[in-house]
């Protein structure tokens, strides 16, 4: 006739993350162990599938790496000696077929803001009449950093030796992450017809890029 003493449930399973509240989610405090780590994954997933996109055009070949960050360029992209000790480094797209090479430049911590940098990019690349070229600006994170990407077409006026060399045609595309260590700018330019070209792996390039 003794009533028959039924041990306490537990509090979870040692050795498993909050006692294993995660995997059986019967309380509120399991529940929201759960959904914290469904966002986690959810995190993670779209990082790995950017890196992936990276890495399928790219072929997994060769990286370039700017002040702890590490960019995946299409692997056809040749590294070339950067023609001055301003850029960080440099990568040939397409050779000058007589309208000017497409080339991708890196730079870090060359100072300024993001919108001081985007008003001197947008002083360098005119369009009819010596108007200041339509700019597309956009706004994303890779990462774990912020991404801004501008996009013009019109004359690039670029500097070169010192002086000003007017590119009409160009396409210019500029990146700036904004990392605990400075900011880091990516530049591609060229004809319009090879930049649209080269635009997809660009940006994979962009949104693939990781911290060290």
């Amino acid at each position: 006739m003794g009533c028959e003493q039924k041990a306490p449930p537990s509090a979870g399973q040692p050795g498993k993350p909050l006692g294993g509240l995660s995997e059986s989610p019967q309380s509120i405090l399991g529940k929201s162990a759960k959904m914290g780590k469904d966002v986690g994954k959810q995190i993670q997933g779209s990082q790995d599938q950017a890196v992936n996109m990276a890495n399928e055009i790219t072929g997994g070949e060769g990286t370039v790496v700017v002040s702890g960050v590490k960019f995946a360029p299409l692997k056809t992209w040749a590294s070339v000696q950067p023609p001055n000790r301003v850029q960080t480094a440099a990568l040939r797209v397409a050779p000058d077929e007589g309208q000017g090479e497409t080339a991708v430049a890196f730079f870090a911590n060359v100072g300024g803001d993001v919108a001081s940098n985007i008003n001197r990019w947008k002083s360098q690349v005119t369009g009819e009449g010596g108007s200041p070229a339509d700019a597309k600006i956009s706004e994303s994170t890779a990462g774990g950093m912020k991404l801004t990407i501008v996009s013009m077409e019109g004359t690039y006026n670029a500097m070169t030796m010192g002086a000003t060399k007017a590119m009409p045609g160009f396409g210019f595309r500029g990146a700036i992450f904004e990392t605990p260590g400075g900011n880091i700018f990516v530049r591609l330019t060229g004809p319009s017809a090879k930049v649209r070209e080269a635009d997809e792996a660009f940006k994979a390039m962009l949104v693939g890029a990781t911290r060290e």
